[in-house]
């Protein structure tokens, strides 16, 4: 098992209204109940990954990742982009710095 982490994400978890702000790490292979470890600002949490309502993320200057209903998902379109890029700097109040992840094919 191997650690995967996250860096500067938006955390939306389902008994919590407001958004958990830092890095998220976890061991691979994940599943719904593998745990993960949220490290904010003077906060660290631990929940399952089925406690993960969204988990926004920046993979590259044109790519966004989120993490939703317990699977990773990528985000290509321009347009999308553009919006997640300008509503996640609001909730965040600064831009979200991209993460280098080798992404596996299957």
């Amino acid at each position: 098992m191997t650690e995967f982490r996250l860096n500067d994400t938006i955390v939306f978890l389902k008994q919590n209204e407001e958004p958990l702000l830092g890095s998220i790490s976890f061991k691979k292979p994940a599943s719904p109940h593998s745990i993960i470890t949220i490290k904010g600002i003077g906060k660290t949490v631990h929940v399952p990954l089925n406690q993960i309502k969204l988990a926004l993320f920046k993979l590259s200057s044109q790519v966004w990742g989120m993490i939703w209903k317990n699977k990773m998902y990528f985000e290509l379109d321009k347009s999308e982009f553009n919006y997640l890029n300008e509503t996640t700097s609001k909730i965040a109040s600064h831009e979200l710095k991209t993460n280098s992840i080798p992404l596996e094919r299957r």
